[in-house]
């Protein structure tokens, strides 16, 4: 609640203005119509977040924010969804607005968690933890999203997001795209499957090697003298090095790409499709403007030829 004062003259007005949702306003016993109530399902149908504005105990106003999805939210989330991951919808809305958001993202009804405080985010990420079995991550852009991104096994904070998200975050996408999710995805199980493919090669490698420097072909008349053992162990080390380096050659993978040039298609298409509509009005305010010029020239040379006559 805010409290403010307004002095007329010698007469001191004081209102007291109070802006909030649902819960709140109904916390202090000030009621909402019928009238008023389907305004705002509609609004919350489309997506939007009603705010009231309550002065005197008077419903006075009503407040819409919209935060609408990125672009290539719904079909980053089609892509995750290809590949076997269940994407669930974390937010502080209200479940109409929730329910909206999630159909343009291609989120199921069931995957949603609406009208979640910050604390709870923390409790619903430790609920997936324990009745799923299985790692968790995290997208968010927010300082409210902090604490989950903290507590799932994995963090992913937007780089247009804030310092707070950032900081919490295991990973940063520097990019504002959400395809780089699936990327980030894909580019951590391709390192790891190097750090495997490597540890296993120089395991095989020191496990032949060590025995023959040691001697135990000796019987057989086969030995390694000292420099060629160390070159030996030179030349393991530099093919770990090289298979390591071999990750700058990383690629998205073939879907990631199909999608992004699908998205792509589609933005050049509403964009053609906006310049036709804008070109059509230009044409429609051309021939309007001289249609306009055209009755105006009539009307001139009448008035013209009639003062002729009356001459």
């Amino acid at each position: 609640a805010v409290v403010s004062t307004q002095s007329t003259g010698d007469i001191a007005e004081e209102y007291e203005v109070v802006i909030g949702n649902r819960a709140m306003v109904g916390r202090l016993g000030v009621a909402i119509t019928e009238e008023v109530e389907l305004k705002m399902q509609e609004y919350e149908d489309c997506g939007h977040t009603v705010v009231i504005v309550v002065i005197n105990s008077d419903l006075v106003s009503l407040l819409t924010i919209s935060d609408p999805i990125k672009g290539d939210a719904a079909s980053a989330v089609e892509l995750l969804t290809s590949w076997g991951i269940k994407v669930y919808l974390l937010t502080g809305d209200n479940i109409r607005t929730a329910e909206a958001i999630a159909k343009e993202a291609n989120i199921p009804r069931h995957r949603i968690f609406a009208k979640v405080l910050p604390k709870q985010k923390v409790s619903k990420i430790k609920w997936l933890q324990e009745n799923h079995k299985t790692k968790v991550a995290m997208v968010g852009d927010g300082v409210n999203d902090s604490p989950a991104l903290v507590q799932a096994d994995v963090g992913i904070a937007i780089g247009t997001g804030t310092d707070v998200a950032m900081e919490a975050a295991d990973i940063v996408l520097i990019k504002d795209s959400l395809f780089d999710v699936p990327v980030a995805i894909d580019l951590s199980r391709v390192t790891v499957r190097r750090i495997r493919l490597n540890f296993c090669w120089a395991l095989l490698y020191n496990t032949m090697g060590i025995p023959i420097a040691a001697g135990i072909l000796k019987p057989f008349g086969f030995t390694f003298k000292p420099y060629i053992a160390a070159a030996a162990m030179i030349c393991s080390s530099i093919c770990v090095v090289c298979s390591s380096l071999l990750l700058k050659l990383y690629t998205k993978p073939a879907d990631v790409q199909s999608a992004e040039e699908k998205l792509r298609e589609k933005l050049r298409s509403l964009k053609r499709s906006a310049e036709r509509s804008l070109e059509k009005l230009k044409r429609k305010k051309r021939d309007r403007r001289g249609s306009n010029e055209g009755r105006t020239y009539m009307l001139q040379s009448l008035s013209s030829g009639e003062e002729e006559m009356d001459v």
